[in-house]
């Protein structure tokens, strides 16, 4: 597959984000992380993003993959890619998380399965495709160790832009 980077919004967050969460935006008052995250998205489209990527974790990564299908339905241009680490990541999801991935899957424009097995560093191998394919990060990153903080510190690095929901 054949993505335009500059075109191309990838997701990062923690696996914890919970939807209804408040958060302190800049240009609002306590709002949910949910809303927030979706203002966030549709700016994106405003400036020209298509294609959003979605790394398919539990958490920020499934919220911010249900936004994007969400704001597809009137606005049938963009399209939604899920970069999947490992065949069988949806198996350690709870039950109510493994219906909203197979619902997100299900109105996906295409899904990418970077590896057939789990392997150590296959997450890493997951967010550096994201970092590597896209031009613009929307986060709730939260200043903690992790996956989140190693993506984050990756796409600065890379001179992508980052944008903070949380």
């Amino acid at each position: 597959m054949d993505l335009d980077r500059d075109k191309c919004v990838a997701f990062t967050g923690h696996r914890s984000c919970k939807e209804k969460e408040l958060i302190r935006d800049l240009f609002a008052s306590n709002i949910p992380i949910e809303e927030s995250l979706e203002l966030k998205i549709a700016n994106a489209i405003n400036c020209g993003y298509t294609t959003f990527l979605s790394g398919m974790a539990e958490g920020f990564d499934i919220l911010a993959a249900e936004c994007v299908l969400r704001l597809k339905r009137s606005n049938p241009s963009i399209c939604l890619i899920a970069v999947i680490p490992f065949r069988s990541q949806p198996k350690k999801l709870s039950e109510v998380d493994k219906e909203r991935y197979s619902k997100i899957l299900d109105g996906c424009d295409s899904s990418i399965v970077l590896s057939e097995k789990y392997f150590l560093g296959c997450y890493n191998v997951r967010n550096n495709f994201l970092i590597d394919h896209s031009s613009l990060i929307i986060t709730n990153f939260n200043g903690t160790k992790g996956g989140t903080e190693y993506t984050v510190k990756r796409a600065i690095k890379h001179s992508r832009k980052v944008v903070l929901v949380h």
